[in-house]
C-alpha cells in the first residue's frame, strides 16, 4: 500500500502499479513535416488494475498552453460511463489521470538511472473526503461566517474578452507543477466545451514556484493571506500586474502529516465567487491542494466559484442570482462540477469504509447548462432555466475577469483552412495560415455542417493537425490571442472512407 493513514485523501488511494503506454502511441509519424505529436482521433489501449479487457482511451482534444513541447490530451473512455482522462506528456514523460466511474488512476513518472518509470496509483473516488464544508467559497465581507465572499466587477468590460489567463502560485514541495498546470488548464477547456461556453478558453499568464510550503496552514488561513496580502503574497498584486493575469490560483501540497478540518492533510480547496454586486474585484481568487486538484476536480470547482457559479445548496440566507447554480441529478448519484459535498447537500456522506465516510454522488465534467443535448446518466437535465451555470458565465461574468488587465487586439482576420485527405478511412491532414497578432489556433469539429454542436479538438501554436475519426466530419479554426480570436475560417470537410486506397 502506498500509505497507512486512513484519514483524508489518503483513505481512497490503493496500490501503486508499473504503467507501460508507449508515448509514441499519441504520435502520427506518417509524416516526418507534421510534429508527431499533433494528432487527435486516434484510439489506444491501456490494461487497467484488476481488468481483463483493455480500456480504450479515445482521444478527443489536444492542447498545447504552455510552450510547444508539452501537450495535453484529454478525451474518453470507450464504452464507460463516468469515464474521461487527461494526459500530459514532455520530452516523452507522462503524467495524467484516468478516470472509469468511481475509480481513478493518477500516471505518474519517476526518474531512474534508465529513464523516466511511468506508475499508475488506484484511487477509490468514494473515499474522497470532498469540500464539503460551506465555507469553500465566500460571498459575504464577514470573516467569522461560514458564508461567500463576492468580488465586484467595478464596471470593468472585456468586449474581446476571450481568454481568462490564470496566474498560477506552487508551493516549493508540489511536484511537477508544469505538468499539473498543463492538466488543470485542458481539463477546465473541456469543461467549458463541454458546457457550451465555446468563446472562451483558459491560459496560462506564468508558473509561480514559491519560496515556501505554506507551513502549516490550511486551505482558509492561505486563502485569507492572499487576500490581505500577507506573506508570502505581498507582491501579488505586483505578479498579476507582470503576466497579465486576470486571475490566481495557488496550488499547496495535500499530502501533509497535520490535520485540516478533521483530515489528516490538506482537504478540497477554497475560493472568492466572482459577483457584479460588491465586495473587491481585486481578489479573483483560489486555492487548492495538488491531490485534489483533479482527483475530485477540486481545481474545476474552485475556479468555477471565481467565475460566479454557486453551490447546488446556499446558506445563512444567501440567495442566487441569474440563476447560476450548480445541479444534481434526480437519483442523486452525480452533480455538476461546481455542485457540494457534505450533510447539509443532497450529496450527503454515505456509511464509512473503514472509518472514512463515502460519497457516491460524482462530479461529472461540466457546469450546469441547456446549451449542449447533455444529461446525467438518469436522463435527468444537467441544466434548467433556474440552474444554469454555463449561461450566467457566458452572459454575464467571463467577459468581465478575461477583461481584468489590458489586452492585446483580438486578430481581425480569420485564417484560411485547408485539408489534405490521406484516402484511409478517417484520416485527414489539416493545414493553415498564420494570422497576424495571433500566437494561438483553436480548431473545431462537427457532426454537422452548421456547427450546432462544435467540439474543439485542438488549442495550440501550430499550424497544422493531423486527425482521425470514424466518419466524414467538418472543420473550422479561429485565430487567438489574450484579447480574444477572430472569427472562423472556412469549413473544410474530411471525409472517411471504408478502407485504404
Amino acid at each position: 500500500m502506498l500509505v497507512e493513514s486512513v484519514d483524508g485523501f489518503a483513505a481512497a488511494v490503493g496500490d501503486v502499479f508499473p504503467l507501460s503506454i508507449n508515448a509514441e502511441a499519441f504520435s502520427y509519424i506518417g509524416n516526418a513535416e507534421i510534429d508527431k505529436y499533433l494528432y487527435v482521433g486516434q484510439e489506444i489501449q491501456v490494461l487497467l488494475p484488476g481488468e481483463t479487457n483493455a480500456a480504450i482511451l479515445q482521444v478527443n482534444n489536444l492542447e498545447q498552453n504552455i510552450d510547444e513541447t508539452l501537450f495535453t490530451y484529454s478525451g474518453t473512455i470507450k464504452d464507460a460511463n463516468h469515464s474521461s482522462f487527461v494526459i500530459t506528456l514532455h520530452e516523452d514523460v507522462m503524467d495524467g489521470q484516468i478516470v472509469v466511474e468511481q475509480q481513478l488512476h493518477t500516471i505518474n513518472h519517476i526518474s531512474t538511472e534508465l529513464g523516466p518509470v511511468q506508475t499508475l496509483t488506484w484511487i477509490d473516488r468514494r473515499l474522497i473526503d470532498s469540500s464539503h464544508f460551506s465555507d469553500d467559497a465566500y460571498i459575504v465581507e464577514g470573516r467569522d461566517t461560514d458564508v461567500e465572499k463576492t468580488q465586484n466587477n467595478n464596471g470593468k468590460s472585456g468586449s474581446n474578452g476571450g481568454v481568462v489567463r490564470v496566474l498560477f502560485m506552487y508551493g516549493s514541495d508540489v511536484s511537477n507543477p508544469t505538468s499539473l498546470t498543463s492538466q488543470i488548464v485542458g481539463k477546465i477547456n473541456t469543461v467549458f466545451n463541454n458546457s457550451g461556453i465555446y468563446n472562451y478558453t483558459v491560459s496560462v499568464a506564468d508558473i509561480d514556484i514559491m519560496n515556501t510550503d505554506f507551513g502549516i496552514k490550511c486551505r482558509v488561513e492561505i486563502r485569507d493571506d492572499m487576500d490581505n496580502r500577507n506573506p508570502p503574497f505581498s507582491d501579488i498584486d505586483t505578479k498579476v500586474t507582470n503576466t497579465y493575469a486576470d486571475m490566481v490560483v495557488v496550488i499547496a501540497k495535500g499530502d501533509v502529516p497535520f490535520a485540516c478540518g478533521g483530515f489528516t492533510g490538506r482537504v478540497g480547496g477554497i475560493a472568492n465567487v466572482y459577483d457584479q454586486y460588491g465586495g473587491n474585484s481585486n481578489n479573483r481568487f483560489a486555492t487548492f491542494s495538488d491531490n485534489y486538484a483533479l482527483g475530485d476536480l477540486t481545481a474545476i470547482h474552485e475556479m468555477g466559484h471565481v467565475f460566479g457559479g454557486l453551490h447546488d445548496v446556499l446558506f445563512n440566507g444567501v440567495t442566487a442570482w441569474a440563476n447560476n447554480q450548480a445541479i444534481v441529478s434526480t437519483d442523486v448519484t452525480e452533480q455538476t462540477v461546481v455542485g457540494g459535498v457534505g450533510h447539509s447537500f443532497p450529496c450527503d456522506f454515505e456509511p464509512p469504509i473503514n472509518g472514512v465516510p463515502q460519497q457516491d454522488c460524482i462530479r461529472k465534467e461540466y457546469f450546469s447548462h441547456t446549451t449542449t443535448k447533455t444529461q446525467f446518466t438518469d436522463l435527468s437535465p444537467v441544466g434548467t432555466s433556474t440552474r444554469n451555470n454555463a449561461e450566467y458565465f457566458n452572459n454575464t461574468t467571463l467577459a468581465d475577469i478575461a477583461g481584468f488587465r489590458p489586452d492585446p487586439p483580438a486578430p481581425n482576420t480569420a485564417p484560411v483552412l485547408t485539408n489534405l485527405n490521406h484516402n484511409c478511412f478517417g484520416m485527414n491532414e489539416l493545414s493553415w495560415n498564420v494570422v497576424n497578432l495571433a500566437n494561438s489556433y483553436q480548431v473545431y469539429r462537427d457532426d454537422q455542417i452548421n456547427f450546432q454542436n462544435p467540439v474543439r479538438v485542438y488549442n495550440g501554436m501550430n499550424q497544422s493537425l493531423f486527425t482521425n475519426h470514424g466518419s466524414t466530419v467538418y472543420y473550422r479554426v479561429k485565430a487567438c490571442n489574450e484579447g480574444g480570436c477572430s472569427g472562423y475560417s472556412n469549413v473544410v470537410t474530411a471525409t472517411y472512407i471504408n478502407g485504404c486506397q
